[in-house]
């Protein structure tokens, strides 16, 4: 195989292996390779190597169900998934109060969803595709091994409890237990919601949070009131006011769970 330098008349040049040019350079100085190049040894430098652009990293969040693919160039992933919030409880049924009795007793908050955070390096991920579920109910990333699948997951907060009324009793619907994580390096459960009542009188129970993203919510102070819907990924919904009228008050909705993939390249 022969090997040459190539100089032309404009001043540029090329580097040739086997006829070919492998390291060509412009007139104007720009050094160019056709592909990798492998350099056995150490490579000594003198002055500087600037990098072309790449992605660094890259942010992917997920609120409905949908696959990841997994990137070329991947070194690794950080993944945080937060369960839904729990519905908060609603107020009963209107009943007439005997003796010192409300109308009619307040709802309890939904539970705060659970939540899961792991790293996982790219060689560990042998699937082409990992299956993500979000949005209601339990939040859930994998598995991204067959052989021996592994799954990140975080369950919903629970439902608040009802508010429940007779002509001689009332009482307060109870807070949502929390949902928890599982499979992560860190997993943390969600807070409970607060049974009705807690704070004031007239309030619902407050809506429990997921502990990475904080979400408390109170329904609005006052009677006959739905409970306030909770915005915050993972937050429980707020529990239904009391009734001095007749029907019910239904409890807020919880927050969606959510997905969260971080990419490290």
């Amino acid at each position: 195989m022969t090997a040459g330098i190539k100089a032309n008349s404009d001043g540029s040049g090329a580097i040739q292996v086997g006829g070919t040019d492998y390291v060509t350079i412009t007139s104007a100085g720009v050094v160019t390779m056709p592909g990798p190049v492998s350099i056995p040894g150490n490579l000594a430098v003198t002055g500087s190597i600037t990098a072309g652009a790449g992605t660094p990293y890259v942010f992917n969040s997920y609120t409905s169900p949908a696959t990841w693919t997994k990137p070329t160039g991947l070194k690794s992933v950080k993944v945080t998934v937060v369960g839904a919030g729990g519905t908060g409880g609603g107020s009963g049924p209107f009943v007439g109060p005997g003796p010192g009795q409300l109308p009619s007793a307040q709802g309890g908050g939904g539970g705060g969803g659970g939540a899961a955070v792991l790293v996982i390096p790219a060689p560990s991920i042998t699937t082409a595709s990992v299956p993500i579920a979000a949005g209601p109910g339990t939040s859930t990333f994998g598995p991204w091994t067959p052989a021996a699948p592994t799954t990140v997951s975080a369950t919903a907060g629970s439902a608040g409890g009802t508010g429940t009324s007779t002509p001689t009793t009332t009482t307060t619907g109870p807070g949502g237990a929390g949902g928890s994580g599982s499979g992560g390096a860190l997993n943390l459960p969600g807070s409970a919601g607060t049974a009705g009542g807690a704070l004031f009188t007239p309030l619902g129970g407050t809506g429990g949070s997921a502990q990475i993203f904080q979400g408390l919510q109170l329904v609005f102070a006052g009677n006959n009131t739905n409970g306030t819907p909770n915005s915050v990924y993972g937050g429980g919904g707020g529990g239904a006011g009391i009734r001095s009228t007749t029907g019910t008050s239904t409890g807020g909705t919880g927050g969606p769970g959510i997905v969260i993939v971080e990419e490290f390249y």
